[in-house]
């Protein structure tokens, strides 16, 4: 399934990801809690963080993983460096890591002049892979304040 959508992140942690196509779907995370939305429910509903320390990992280092904070995954993950120019990594989880039992990798490909992540591959345990690919990067523009509503907006 291809889903195309916008993401839009802050170094505060605040992060925004909105699948225009084929369905829509909003997840913004701020304040220590997801807000989701769906066009099935058409409502928001909210997740906090706290009191849910698996919920809590998931969410952290996809933040991590979408802003390039690569050093704070050190703990649970070896890397391997698979490229050097342009910059690709494979990040395995290490044994014992509550990550370990839901993934076997994740490659991260930096763009040539390496200012942004340009793709993150994910394969899970059961051999599923997830391919997410950034195009039309813009870094340090302002974002819309609209843009930390979990809501539906035009594309």
């Amino acid at each position: 399934m291809r889903l195309e959508g916008r993401l839009a992140l802050e170094a505060s942690g605040r992060l925004t990801w909105r699948v225009d196509t084929p369905v829509q779907y909003v997840l913004v995370l701020k304040d220590n809690a997801a807000f989701q939305w769906d066009e099935e429910t058409r409502k928001v509903q909210q997740l906090p963080f706290s009191g849910n320390p698996v919920f809590e990992t998931v969410i952290t280092q996809i933040q991590q993983w979408f802003s390039g904070q690569f050093a704070a995954l050190e703990p649970d993950y070896d890397v391997q460096i698979l490229s050097e120019n342009p910059p690709r990594m494979a990040f395995i989880p290490r044994d014992g890591k509550m990550v370990a039992k839901a993934i076997r990798t994740v490659t991260v490909s930096i763009c040539t002049d390496r200012r942004y992540v340009e793709q993150i591959v994910i394969e899970d345990i059961s051999g599923d892979m997830t391919s997410i690919l950034f195009h039309d990067t813009v870094l340090n523009e302002p974002i819309d304040p609209s843009a930390w509503e979990a809501a539906p907006r035009e594309p």
